[in-house]
């Protein structure tokens, strides 16, 4: 049995970041990652989900290095 679409956990938890008006929300684990992202795009929402460790490194100067060796 799976829950209505509108009552998923990774909508419900989307919509509660989105309603604090955050342009990024952050997590601290790849399933929340996924399960966040999953969430914000069902809302149409252009907010950015992102680890924390990925924000870490970018005001650390070190995002030009992860893009570098993702491939991006």
């Amino acid at each position: 049995m799976e829950e209505e679409p509108s009552q998923r956990v990774s909508v419900i938890h989307a919509r509660e970041a989105l309603n604090t008006g955050a342009n990024t929300i952050a997590v601290g684990c790849p399933f929340c990652l996924t399960m966040m992202t999953d969430g914000v795009t069902s809302q149409d929402s252009s907010a950015q989900v992102q680890d924390i460790a990925e924000i870490l490194a970018g005001h650390l100067g070190f995002d030009e290095v992860l893009n570098a060796n993702l491939g991006d």
